[in-house]
């Protein structure tokens, strides 16, 4: 993932928190850590921004499946977006190292069911859901991932607390309402909430608390389930706090600490 993160991230357009795209790539570390093999799926694609971050977290042999209307913007009804397919290949064939191993899928994912996916992929360890903002398609839209997803799967949903977007919350809380359906959340970050099954919660948490210890602010509950919250309070702070919580990511910190406390004493 180093070649895209490090340059194609910042190129491609979209909507991504750099602390989001961080979280989102520990996470399929981990996955990877773990032996978890899969699949990685976005519904609502655009050009690719978190699309090929996930592409670039699977296995060599692994595959992704892309999902979104493009040009067919008649079937976008809420007007939540406009894919552009010609320049998502475009991000993709110059920032991905396996371009081929990308299933793109032009259609509604209000028309497609688990076993559309199933065709074209192995079942979903991490998917993301970034396609219509109705309550239709959000509730439709996590029930179709579930059905194709593996029960150790990592499902991230976009703008669920962005208030231009509030029919995202409204399909969320059906599907989270429903006993029979078998996600919860168990971290937010800026613009993402995080569903896995309850019983991998603990460690997907336990997880991040360890990686992110530094964007970790406090933990809510939200349907029941504790959730973790990261990093929304660094996407606020003034420029000079926000460069030092990137800072703290990188292996020079500990020396610029050292020495800022050498020149203090």
């Amino acid at each position: 993932m180093g070649r895209y993160s490090e340059g194609g991230f910042r190129r491609v357009q979209g909507w991504l928190e750099p602390i989001s795209a961080e979280i989102i790539a520990s996470l399929c570390e981990q996955q990877r850590e773990m032996g978890l093999s899969g699949s990685a799926c976005e519904i609502g694609v655009h050009h690719g921004k978190l699309l090929i971050l996930l592409h670039e977290g699977t296995f060599s042999k692994e595959r992704t499946i892309a999902i979104d209307v493009f040009e067919d913007q008649h079937l976008n009804t809420d007007g939540s977006g406009r894919g552009d397919k010609a320049q998502f290949l475009k991000n993709l064939k110059a920032w991905s190292d396996r371009p081929d191993f990308v299933d793109v899928v032009q259609s509604s994912s209000l028309d497609l069911r688990p076993s559309d996916i199933l065709s074209k992929v192995d079942r979903v360890r991490i998917a993301s859901i970034d396609g219509g903002h109705t309550s239709q398609c959000a509730e439709h839209d996590l029930r179709l991932v579930e059905g194709a997803a593996h029960d150790y799967a990592v499902i991230i949903v976009d703008d669920v607390f962005n208030a231009t977007w509030p029919d995202v919350m409204v399909g969320l809380s059906r599907y989270c309402a429903d006993p029979t359906t078998k996600f919860r959340p168990f971290a937010i970050s800026p613009n993402k909430l995080y569903l896995a099954r309850h019983d991998y919660h603990e460690a997907y948490r336990a997880a991040m608390r360890k990686r992110w210890a530094q964007y970790f602010e406090n933990d809510q509950k939200m349907f029941d389930h504790t959730v973790g919250i990261y990093g929304l309070a660094a996407t606020k702070a003034p420029i000079k706090t926000k460069v030092k919580n990137i800072l703290k990511t990188t292996p020079l910190f500990p020396a610029l600490r050292a020495v800022k406390r050498k020149i203090a004493a």
